[in-house]
């Protein structure tokens, strides 16, 4: 998932760099069928991001607060 919003940030947001904000450009029930998940991994995935401080979710509205250090121990 955070691979996903990682991938997604880069094509959605031309300049996000410098605005961290971005609507989901669909539903977590679409992104669950999109990654082949079940609607409730995505749920969980994002609010454990919420958790750690990756991001802030109000429903759609995403803003991505530290995804560099999330994505750090991957090597991305």
């Amino acid at each position: 998932m955070l691979i996903f919003l990682h991938d997604l940030t880069k094509r959605c947001c031309e300049s996000f760099s410098e605005d961290r904000r971005f609507s989901l450009p669909m539903s977590q029930y679409d992104i669950a069928s999109y990654l082949g998940v079940r609607h409730e991994s995505v749920c969980r995935a994002l609010k454990k991001m919420q958790r750690q401080g990756v991001i802030q979710k109000k429903s759609k509205n995403i803003e991505i607060i530290n995804i560099d250090n999330a994505l750090s121990p991957l090597h991305l």
